[in-house]
């Protein structure tokens, strides 16, 4: 167990240059693979951190992508999800209603049709003429 603080530190050491595109024995990806490559371990013992790396990360300061939108944290991701997935149901809620008032004014048109048609059938002369709409 002598060798694992070691194995942690190589790891630590290795993300941070991966992490700022200085590499020094890996081509440079963030991968698994080239994280073991980059800090000499086997990726077994890069597995073996893979908690202890979830902490590193979460410590990471955020993207440029995250901090154009000042989004700073998972926590606050994980807000701004829920937050985001609220309005979608709302809309989505608003969407059904709005196309069931559609249906009704469908059907209400529809309605109207038959009535013109059916009064243009009967004598016209006792009924006071329905306006036609605009289609």
């Amino acid at each position: 167990m002598a060798g694992r603080p070691n194995s942690a530190a190589k790891i630590q050491s290795a993300m941070e240059r991966l992490l700022s595109n200085a590499p020094k024995r890996s081509d440079g990806s963030c991968t698994w693979n080239s994280l073991a490559i980059e800090a000499e371990v086997s990726r077994a013992t890069v597995f073996r951190f893979a908690r202890t790396m979830k902490s590193w990360f979460a410590a990471l300061p955020p993207s440029s992508d995250q901090a154009e939108k000042g989004i700073s944290t998972n926590a606050e991701l994980e807000e701004k999800l829920k937050e985001l997935t609220t309005k979608n149901e709302k809309l989505s809620q608003k969407c059904h209603d709005l196309e069931a008032i559609n249906q009704g004014f469908a059907t209400l048109l529809a309605e109207y049709d038959l009535l013109i048609s059916e009064q243009e059938s009967l004598d016209s002369s006792k009924l006071a003429k329905l306006p036609r709409y605009k289609k």
